[in-house]
């Protein structure tokens, strides 16, 4: 069963999928992720640490 979810809380398949379109390309995670994922992650572990460290 699928439960729709905001592009908020779930980011980075909004991110993956927008970029696809953008490049006119398939993409598939066969063996690697996709720098720009990664650095979508990377980012959205400093935001969460910053805002963890506001409390």
């Amino acid at each position: 069963m699928f439960r729709h979810v905001t592009r908020n809380e779930n980011e980075l398949a909004h991110i993956f999928a927008k970029e696809g379109l953008r490049r006119k390309k398939n993409n598939y995670l066969l063996e690697r992720v996709p720098s720009y994922v990664i650095a979508a992650v990377e980012m959205d572990n400093r935001r969460r640490d910053q805002a963890s460290l506001s409390v």
